[in-house]
């Protein structure tokens, strides 16, 4: 019933202004003696945390060496099958440069099967698990520095929403990233984060 009713759309870097500002934001948020953490929460088949894993890996080329997590959940058992495999038909890499392509995806060696496969490397950094927003313990996680929520809060009312935007906030550390979808937004919790591009925030409250 839940995959029916949720529509599980997603793809390698899709709204990609958000991971210019990841980006952005990452050497402020990047401290030694511990892991950067980062949640995707609503991962869907895993294109999302996949796309996460190599901006994080293109910046400690840049960088040097960047240890971080990544903890990726959704309702959907199917969906997590799919994106702990980390294999895809080819035509889904399109968003990714030929240059990404050709560090973190793998082809299948049966040219007849238009198949990819995420690299070792990548998979990883990736821990997935379901968690159920409505009913699910969010104090189980540690703090994270960036949670992406993307096009999940579509699912809730208002009262539900607002619910959610404060657990979230209280999973982010203190100046931390918040990515909600393009055609989502913060209104009466504006006071609690400080915008930094459309639908991404960060907490300072």
């Amino acid at each position: 019933m839940i995959d029916a009713l949720t529509t599980n759309k997603t793809d390698f870097f899709r709204e990609p202004a958000h991971f210019k500002v990841l980006t952005d934001q990452l050497p402020r948020l990047v401290q030694k003696g511990r892991p950067l953490r980062i949640w995707s929460a609503g991962c869907s088949s895993g294109e999302e945390p996949y796309t996460i894993a190599m901006v994080m890996e293109e910046f400690a080329r840049q960088h040097g060496d960047v240890d971080y997590q990544i903890t990726a959940t959704d309702i959907s058992k199917e969906c997590l099958f799919k994106a702990q495999r980390g294999i895809y038909p080819s035509a889904r890499i399109e968003p990714v440069s030929e240059t990404l392509r050709k560090r973190y995806l793998l082809r299948s060696k049966d040219s007849s099967k238009q198949l990819i496969k995420v690299s070792d490397a990548l998979r990883r950094r990736v821990s997935f698990s379901d968690f159920n927003f409505i009913t699910g313990d969010f104090s189980q996680f540690k703090l994270f520095d960036v949670i992406f929520c993307r096009n999940v809060m579509i699912y809730f009312d208002a009262a539900q929403r607002a619910r959610l935007l404060n657990l979230f906030r209280q999973q982010l550390v203190m100046g931390g990233v918040f990515f909600l979808g393009l055609s989502e937004g913060i209104s009466a919790e504006r006071n609690q984060f400080e915008q930094l591009s459309p639908s991404a925030y960060k907490r300072v409250i």
